[in-house]
């Protein structure tokens, strides 16, 4: 037997042993009515989606999604016909569509919520639904999965306690100059944390080897993925 076929028996049966392992205590992994379900997806590899969150996404009533058809596109490659799949953005916070996604909630609809990949309410606009859960009193559960945030943070060799996460790396220049100021005034931050697009990523570093060209950076690029890179050096050095 080749080692190739030795392989795939081995993935076989670690998943069978995840299957006997939801049999055995199948409420734990199916998701409860109303409750909101707060569920990550892969960032990269589809293999990091757990037997949880895709039990979840199996068994909804709603999901609500940052882009229908990327959430679709998941459902096919899972092989599972997706439930009602809608968008749900920032620019909704008050409208009459929040007031309807909590009114099913306390009907008892079971509700998930997901990114395009990774957790939900990181770097995305799921938070405010979260929020508007708690002040209505309406039980919020997650399951834990893949992220990027975590996995640079662990990747970088830093400590979570001393990193500092904003989001995506600001655009416009103003606001970069800005971003420069805060961060030579805020010295208690060991490790400052961006996401930022691949089109962007050498304007970034070259911005840092100008304002900081001593600072250490870390790039993580194809997180999870079969290219995976990271790189590690000065900023004069990695830009």
């Amino acid at each position: 037997m080749s080692e190739q076929n030795r392989q795939k028996l081995r993935v076989r049966d670690v998943a069978m042993r995840f299957a006997e392992l939801a049999a055995r205590k199948p409420d734990s992994f199916e998701p409860k009515p109303g409750v909101l379900h707060v569920v990550p997806t892969p960032i990269g590899h589809l293999g990091d989606l757990g037997l949880r969150s895709g039990m979840m996404l199996a068994n909804a009533d709603l999901v609500l999604c940052e882009d229908t058809r990327v959430t679709k596109s998941l459902y096919s490659l899972l092989g599972i016909s997706p439930p009602r799949l809608e968008r749900f953005d920032a620019s909704r916070e008050h409208s009459e569509k929040l007031n309807d996604v909590l009114q099913q909630l306390k009907n008892g609809a079971v509700v998930v919520l997901v990114s395009d990949a990774g957790m939900p309410g990181v770097s995305d606009p799921g938070s405010f639904l979260v929020r508007a859960c708690h002040e209505q009193g309406i039980e919020v559960c997650g399951v834990a999965g893949p992220s990027a945030l975590p996995l640079a943070i662990a990747l970088s060799g830093g400590q979570a306690s001393e990193s500092r996460f904003l989001g995506f790396f600001p655009r416009d220049k103003s606001a970069r100059q800005e971003l420069a100021t805060r961060i030579r005034s805020e010295s208690e931050a060991a490790q400052w944390i961006w996401h930022e697009s691949p089109e962007r990523i050498l304007a970034s570093a070259k911005f840092f080897a100008a304002e900081f060209p001593d600072f250490r950076l870390i790039l993580c690029k194809e997180l999870t993925k079969q290219y995976e890179r990271n790189f590690s050096g000065t900023a004069r050095d990695v830009a």
